[in-house]
């Protein structure tokens, strides 16, 4: 069997079995409003991004041009995206909105997954489903959910690509050490070896090479979309992507520099590392008083981004106002309320 039908078939096989625990409900052709047709059998072995929305709910429009550039960025490398309205409004009125601002995602009214998650009442809500079938983000903060959709992406299989399926045969000890931050070229000249023959060994590897090639294009765009918009985590993206992968290091290594010789970026990359930190502590968090607690922790922080407001710097400036709405949003959750 040539490769092509090889990886063809391994790659429908992993689609069968993926999102096999997930139900959709609202794809129905009544529901539709615009953009691409979608069926249940459509999002299987898809990252699937969910944007509960609403024509009257000025946050939620303010959110769209986002999601939007979440679609451009994702959709050619297995996201799928699904705009879910959840107000009132007839299929012509919010067609007329989404074309207004721009949407080519599919847009349906009240599309979701079955047992989705709570959104408390509110939107807009986030929501990403694995390929797997697995919600892995919910909430209200499109960074998170942006951080949530490119670990998903990594993780998923990629096109005729067995690495990321948990099934590897050959190379199982190998595939523990391939992680963006490891440098992926030693494992990869070993792999090239093997991967010129034309046999199950040669061909696992060719997938894991596949794999990697699209951790480091992954990792690339990252960093060209948080270049000017997030400064300071472009600087830690960059970084990471030269310790993943030396021979490459002088791709990003002027923009480095000149973002590491600007104090607002030193001062903001700080912070970030604070933010990374607490939010690690808030994922762990199980009750609702632990939150609460972190909470006060989340209100000092928002102080901290606040003096950022008026950097001169404008992309630090954007990347501070984005901190501080990601972390009012778990105070909201958590039940307080920012000082004045």
């Amino acid at each position: 069997m040539k490769l092509a039908k090889i990886m063809a078939a391994a790659l429908a096989a992993a689609a069968a079995a993926a999102n096999a625990d997930v139900a959709w409900k609202g794809l129905e052709k009544a529901n539709h409003v615009c953009g691409p047709v979608l069926t249940p059998e459509s999002l299987k072995g898809k990252v699937v991004l969910v944007d509960e929305w609403g024509i009257h709910c000025g946050p939620c429009l303010r959110l769209l041009p986002a999601i939007q550039k979440l679609h451009s960025t994702w959709g050619g490398k297995g996201l799928v995206v699904i705009g879910s309205h959840r107000q009132g409004g007839d299929a012509k009125a919010v067609a007329d909105v989404a074309k207004k601002v721009g949407i080519t995602y599919s847009v349906y009214q009240h599309a979701g997954i079955e047992g989705e998650p709570s959104n408390g009442g509110g939107i807009p809500f986030l929501y990403v489903v694995s390929h797997k079938g697995e919600v892995v983000y919910s909430g209200r903060s499109e960074r998170e959910a942006t951080g949530a959709i490119a670990n998903a992406i990594s993780d998923a299989p990629s096109k005729g690509a067995a690495f990321g399926s948990g099934e590897l045969k050959f190379y199982k000890q190998l595939a523990r050490r391939i992680a963006y931050g490891n440098n992926l070229e030693a494992a990869a000249a070993r792999l090239k070896i093997d991967a010129k023959a034309d046999t199950p060994k040669g061909r696992e590897a060719a997938a894991i090479l596949e794999s990697i090639e699209r951790i480091r294009t992954d990792a690339a765009a990252r960093i060209a979309d948080c270049k000017t918009s997030a400064p300071a985590k472009a600087v830690a993206e960059m970084e990471m992507y030269a310790r993943t992968f030396p021979s490459r290091r002088a791709e990003f290594a002027k923009d480095l520099s000149a973002l590491k010789a600007n104090r607002e970026v030193q001062q903001m990359a700080i912070l970030e590392k604070r933010i990374d930190a607490f939010n690690a502590r808030w994922e762990k968090a199980k009750s609702a008083s632990q939150k609460k607690s972190l909470a006060r922790e989340a209100e000092n922080l928002v102080k901290q981004a606040a003096r950022f407001s008026n950097a001169k710097d404008a992309g630090v400036a954007a990347e501070a106002a984005g901190i501080e709405s990601a972390l009012k949003e778990k105070m909201a959750e958590a039940g307080a309320k920012p000082a004045k």
